[in-house]
C-alpha cells in the first residue's frame, strides 16, 4: 500500500490547552483521579475532522514524524473587536502574535497530539522535530498543521 510522506490538516474550532489529572473524592471520600469532559469532547470532535482529512489508504506515520508547521488560532479578543484599525486587519487574514497563556509549549499540543496518536503517528514519541510553532489571534479559530515523516 501507499505511505504518505507529508500532509496538512486543519483543525477548526477554539485550540485547547490539555491540563494535567485533577484529584478529586467520592461521597465516601476515597480519591479519584479524572480528566474534565470538555476533554473527551474536543479530541473526538478533533478525531472527526482528522479522519475526514486523511486522503484515502493514508497509512500513519510509524518510524519519524517532524511537525514542520504548527500554528494554532484564537479568536480575537473584545478589545480586538473594538479597535477599527485592528478589526479591519484581521479581518483582511492578518495576524496578531499571542504572548498571553496558554503556554505553547507543552500543554497546547498535549491534547492535539494524544488525539493524534493512533490515527496519524503511531505515538507521539515519535516526534522528533518541530519547526515554525505559533500561536496567534485570528479572526478563525483553528489550528494548522503539516506534518512529514515515515
Amino acid at each position: 500500500p501507499w505511505k504518505m510522506k507529508k500532509i496538512k490538516l486543519v483543525l477548526y474550532g477554539q485550540p485547547m490547552s490539555k491540563q494535567s489529572v485533577r484529584q478529586g473524592r467520592t461521597k465516601a471520600g476515597k480519591s479519584i483521579f479524572y480528566q474534565p469532559a470538555k476533554y473527551k469532547v474536543r479530541s473526538k470532535d478533533y478525531y472527526y475532522q482528522i479522519i475526514k482529512q486523511l486522503p484515502e489508504n493514508f497509512q500513519m506515520f510509524e518510524k519519524k514524524v517532524y511537525i514542520e508547521k504548527l500554528k494554532f488560532c484564537f479568536q480575537p479578543l473584545a478589545a480586538h473587536k473594538r479597535s477599527k484599525k485592528i478589526s479591519e486587519f484581521l479581518a483582511s487574514g492578518g495576524e496578531i502574535e499571542k504572548t498571553t497563556k496558554p503556554d505553547l509549549s507543552d500543554n497546547l499540543k498535549k491534547l492535539l497530539f494524544d488525539t493524534f496518536g493512533g490515527v496519524v503517528f503511531k505515538d507521539d514519541s515519535l516526534i522528533c522535530k518541530e519547526n515554525n510553532v505559533s500561536k496567534v489571534y485570528s479572526i478563525t479559530a483553528k489550528i494548522e498543521i503539516e506534518i512529514s515523516g515515515e
